[in-house]
């Protein structure tokens, strides 16, 4: 991803500065209860080769008759930004 901005005539320093949240409460529920981990969005993630960067929330134990569950809300200090959760059995 890449952003162009027109800027103003002449040479000039500019300070340049990302929006993301660096205090995302993410809250897993699991077999043992329900865990809330904050995740930095400014740091870069795992890169994973089918494209994207991933942050690892934890390993969790999860009863395959319950499911999953991952939530999180705005409740940060910056955009908070998710499109997907990946879950990997070990």
């Amino acid at each position: 991803m890449s952003f162009r901005r027109r800027l103003l005539p002449g040479r000039g320093a500019y300070a340049a500065h990302e929006n993301r949240a660096s205090d995302v409460p993410f809250r897993v529920t699991h077999a043992f209860g329900t865990t809330t981990v904050r995740v930095d969005q400014r740091a870069a993630g795992t890169p994973d080769p089918r494209g994207g960067n991933w942050a690892r929330l934890g390993v969790f134990a999860f009863d395959s008759g319950a499911g999953a569950k991952v939530e999180l809300n705005g409740n940060a200090n910056g955009y908070v930004v998710a499109d997907a959760v990946r879950l990997r059995r070990f």
